[in-house]
Protein backbone atom coordinates (compact mmCIF):
# COMPACT_ATOMS: atom_id res chain seq x y z
CA UNK A 1 0.00 0.00 0.00
CA UNK A 2 1.29 3.44 -0.94
CA UNK A 3 0.65 6.10 1.69
CA UNK A 4 0.25 9.69 0.55
CA UNK A 5 0.81 12.65 2.85
CA UNK A 6 -2.36 14.78 3.29
CA UNK A 7 -1.68 18.37 2.22
CA UNK A 8 -4.28 21.04 2.97
CA UNK A 9 -2.18 23.66 1.19
CA UNK A 10 -2.53 22.21 -2.30
CA UNK A 11 -5.00 20.35 -4.48
CA UNK A 12 -2.33 18.19 -6.15
CA UNK A 13 -2.42 14.39 -6.17
CA UNK A 14 0.87 12.71 -6.89
CA UNK A 15 2.81 9.59 -6.05
CA UNK A 16 6.52 8.92 -6.31
CA UNK A 17 7.00 6.44 -9.11
CA UNK A 18 9.22 3.40 -9.29
CA UNK A 19 10.78 5.24 -12.26
CA UNK A 20 12.31 7.73 -9.79
CA UNK A 21 15.63 8.96 -11.20
CA UNK A 22 17.43 8.58 -7.85
CA UNK A 23 16.28 5.57 -5.81
CA UNK A 24 15.53 6.31 -2.13
CA UNK A 25 17.35 4.58 0.70
CA UNK A 26 14.03 3.94 2.50
CA UNK A 27 11.71 0.95 2.15
CA UNK A 28 8.71 3.09 1.24
CA UNK A 29 6.70 1.39 -1.54
CA UNK A 30 6.77 3.47 -4.71
CA UNK A 31 3.96 3.67 -7.26
CA UNK A 32 4.43 0.86 -9.82
CA UNK A 33 3.79 2.32 -13.28
CA UNK A 34 2.53 -1.01 -14.68
CA UNK A 35 -1.12 0.16 -15.00
CA UNK A 36 -0.34 3.86 -15.49
CA UNK A 37 -1.99 5.33 -18.59
CA UNK A 38 0.02 8.40 -19.52
CA UNK A 39 -1.79 11.43 -20.93
CA UNK A 40 1.35 12.58 -22.71
CA UNK A 41 1.54 15.63 -20.41
CA UNK A 42 4.17 16.37 -17.76
CA UNK A 43 3.94 18.29 -14.50
CA UNK A 44 6.62 20.52 -12.97
CA UNK A 45 5.55 21.36 -9.41
CA UNK A 46 7.59 23.95 -7.53
CA UNK A 47 7.26 24.26 -3.75
CA UNK A 48 8.45 26.77 -1.18
CA UNK A 49 10.21 29.93 -2.18
CA UNK A 50 12.38 30.71 -5.20
CA UNK A 51 15.56 30.09 -3.19
CA UNK A 52 15.04 26.47 -2.06
CA UNK A 53 14.16 25.02 -5.48
CA UNK A 54 12.04 22.21 -4.02
CA UNK A 55 10.37 20.41 -6.91
CA UNK A 56 8.46 17.35 -8.12
CA UNK A 57 8.40 16.44 -11.83
CA UNK A 58 6.79 13.62 -13.77
CA UNK A 59 4.14 12.49 -16.25
CA UNK A 60 0.42 13.01 -15.71
CA UNK A 61 -1.81 10.02 -16.29
CA UNK A 62 -4.53 7.90 -14.78
CA UNK A 63 -5.05 4.71 -12.80
CA UNK A 64 -7.33 3.46 -10.03
CA UNK A 65 -7.01 5.34 -6.75
CA UNK A 66 -8.08 3.84 -3.42
CA UNK A 67 -8.90 5.90 -0.34
CA UNK A 68 -10.59 4.64 2.83
CA UNK A 69 -12.26 1.71 1.08
CA UNK A 70 -13.43 3.73 -1.93
CA UNK A 71 -11.99 3.23 -5.40
CA UNK A 72 -11.90 5.96 -8.02
CA UNK A 73 -11.38 4.57 -11.51
CA UNK A 74 -9.45 6.59 -14.10
CA UNK A 75 -8.20 9.12 -11.53
CA UNK A 76 -5.66 11.56 -12.95
CA UNK A 77 -2.48 12.20 -10.94
CA UNK A 78 1.24 12.76 -11.44
CA UNK A 79 3.70 9.84 -11.28
CA UNK A 80 6.74 11.70 -9.96
CA UNK A 81 10.11 10.52 -11.29
CA UNK A 82 12.29 13.46 -10.15
CA UNK A 83 11.97 15.21 -6.80
CA UNK A 84 13.98 16.73 -3.99
CA UNK A 85 11.03 17.03 -1.57
CA UNK A 86 11.19 15.49 1.90
CA UNK A 87 8.06 13.39 1.34
CA UNK A 88 9.93 10.06 1.57
CA UNK A 89 11.52 11.09 4.87
CA UNK A 90 8.02 11.45 6.36
CA UNK A 91 7.21 7.80 5.58
CA UNK A 92 4.96 8.74 2.66
CA UNK A 93 5.29 8.25 -1.06
CA UNK A 94 3.27 11.15 -2.38
CA UNK A 95 0.89 14.04 -1.76
CA UNK A 96 -2.88 13.88 -1.37
CA UNK A 97 -3.94 17.49 -1.87
CA UNK A 98 -6.98 18.45 0.18
CA UNK A 99 -6.89 22.16 -0.59
CA UNK A 100 -9.68 23.63 -2.67
CA UNK A 101 -10.13 26.93 -4.53
CA UNK A 102 -11.60 29.83 -2.57
CA UNK A 103 -15.34 30.35 -2.76
CA UNK A 104 -16.19 33.70 -4.30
Amino acid sequence: MIMNLPDTGSSDLWAISDALSEKPSTNIPLYPETNFQSSGLEVRLLYGDSITGTHAYGPIGKDSFNLAGFTLENQYFAAINDTNTTVLQTGSAGILGLGFPLNR
